[in-house]
């Protein structure tokens, strides 16, 4: 209940001055959390129904306001709906270039119609002055009459913005937008003549978008009728439904945020911030060259502990490192010497230390990049996941099992997720996976390059990489050359292993996927030994 004193003052998006002994610094929340997934990687709006019905399922885990009407915030982060937009945009007069060469942004504007215009205005400049003009505009349909009273008065404007990728391409157009966001971020926080705070970038991407607000789960998709529109699509969908155990909820703190949704705390925050100030000088980056500068600060200390993770799990992954490879740096398991694992992970774990701490909960974390779709506990192991993966090809994992209702005979197998348990979906691959020990594929690892996209695979003592023989799956070893070696191809659906990784049953991959196995590859390290362990 926020405390009914003068000196108790809330700016426009309902955040309050540290006060007396208050201090948003201190804020931490606990939550409900989980993602539900295709294994084969086909958009669907059931998913989207399915994440909803997970976030309501999960509402008990969530907070009513002293109104109660107002939520502590729930959301979903889902694939860019490239065919909803194509259906909806041509009504404002936009026509939208092929999925991949265009962005999609979610804004929460000011409710100030000249204030909103203003930074809508300096986001234009500053994407066309980066290379990335702006294509049109959207205002997202909304219904604000199912609000609480909080969240109602704290309500921004929400509109999308859709970019054109210039001249960049896949990964570098997801860094020149990021580049785009922060330099925007920046440039209206530096504006004290107003009250800006309602500006926030939900999202700006090319492969995912965030629906969130101060809402409960069965809000969610009443005020968005997006979310109920057939052709609103996706193959995946993050769920979170917050619970702010001594944080003033606002709309920008709903999660997920841009890869992250967080289910816990972050315990080691004040550490993990002193020491992401005191490396900034030293930031430098060959995939963002000069650009490196527009990130600082690389931390915006007026979110929250989990907003302030994400914060730095994007420049890590910006940065050129796969979505796990950072979450392994952020998020590393016990790697003393009491503890039993290979030299390879010990190693990767010791040296990776040298460059970040660990951030330590109790936490429960689900990531997408659009790329990669996983969960994982920090090395305390305090916060529940538990997991399920069906015969028809799906993934569900959340915070407590029974989000979604299966008949016995449709699950494959299920389980919970531990400090060397880590649950993925590699999307481009369209296989569902769980690191065993979340290490295996990253420290002692094989190139497997899947549609243009390298993923990692343990080798055996031949230096061969052990990856499946999946039902219709078509495996092609090729050199560092690019001549292919060898091709086998499988027709058992029995369920599968790479190395330390379990894959999901074969026969949920329909069709024939063609895999081509790179040779080693160890960018900017000494090679390891083909097999060691």
């Amino acid at each position: 209940m926020i405390p009914n004193d003068s000196s108790f003052r809330l700016n426009a998006s309902g955040v309050p001055k540290p006060t007396g002994l208050y201090d948003p610094k201190n804020d931490h929340d606990s939550c409900g959390v989980g993602f539900i997934a295709r294994i084969d990687g086909v958009s669907r709006h059931v998913v989207v129904e399915q994440g909803i019905r997970i976030l309501v399922n999960l509402e008990h885990r969530g907070a009513l306001g002293g109104d109660k009407s107002t939520g502590d915030g729930a959301g979903l982060l889902l694939e860019i709906p490239d065919t909803f937009f194509r259906q909806v945009c041509p009504g404002d007069g936009l026509y939208l270039p092929p999925r991949g060469e265009y962005a999609a942004g979610m804004l929460f504007l000011p409710m100030d119609e000249a204030l909103a215009e203003r930074c809508s205005g300096t986001l234009e400049r500053i994407a066309a002055a980066e290379g990335c003009p702006v294509l049109g505009w959207r205002e997202v349909p909304v219904d604000p009459s199912i609000l609480g009273d909080l969240s109602g008065s704290t309500r921004p404007r929400i509109r999308q913005v859709f970019l054109g990728r210039g001249t960049h391409e896949g990964d570098a157009f997801e860094r020149k937008l990021y580049v785009i966001r922060r330099l925007a971020e920046k440039k209206v926080a530096s504006w004290h003549d107003v009250d800006a705070s309602q500006f926030y970038i939900s999202s700006l991407s090319s492969r995912t978008i965030v629906y969130k607000g101060l809402l409960t789960g069965s809000q969610l998709p009443l005020f968005y009728p997006d979310l109920k529109n057939e052709h609103f699509m996706s193959p995946y969908a993050v769920v979170h439904q917050r619970y702010s155990t001594n944080t003033l909820p606002t709309w920008h703190l709903a999660h997920p945020f841009r890869l992250a949704a967080h289910n816990g705390e972050i315990n080691t925050l004040r550490g993990n911030i002193n020491r992401m100030r005191a490396r900034e000088a030293n930031l430098a980056s060959p995939l963002f060259g000069n650009d490196i500068a527009k990130l600082r600060p690389v931390i915006n200390e007026a979110g929250s502990d989990s907003a302030i993770f994400d914060n730095v799990l994007e420049l890590l992954v910006m940065s050129g490192r796969s979505l796990p490879h950072a979450v392994m740096m952020m998020i590393p398991e016990a790697w003393g010497p009491k503890f039993q694992m290979s030299e390879d992970k010990r190693s990767f774990y010791e040296y990776h230390s040298t460059i970040m701490e660990p951030w330590d909960g109790p936490a429960a974390m689900v990531f997408c990049d659009g790329r990669y779709l996983g969960a994982t506990l920090d090395r305390n192991g305090l916060r529940p996941a538990r997991y399920t993966v069906t015969r028809d090809g799906m993934i569900v994992l959340a915070s407590e099992t029974g989000v979604m209702d299966f008949p016995p005979d449709r699950i494959v197998r299920g389980g919970r997720l531990t400090v060397a348990l880590a649950s993925w979906v590699l999307l481009s691959v369209a296989v569902a996976a769980d690191f065993e020990y979340r290490a295996a594929g990253i420290t002692n690892r094989v190139g497997v390059e899947v549609n243009s996209v390298l993923h990692w695979a343990e080798a055996d003592a031949n230096g061969q990489p052990q990856f499946p023989r999946a039902a219709g799956m078509t495996i092609a070893w090729r050199d560092q050359a690019g001549v292919v070696s060898a091709t086998l191809r499988n027709e058992g659906p029995a369920p599968i292993k790479l190395g330390r990784f379990i894959l999901a049953q074969a026969e949920a991959v329909p069709g024939e996927v063609a895999l081509v196995m790179s040779g080693w590859q160890m960018p900017n390290t000494v090679q390891p030994t083909a097999g060691k362990k």
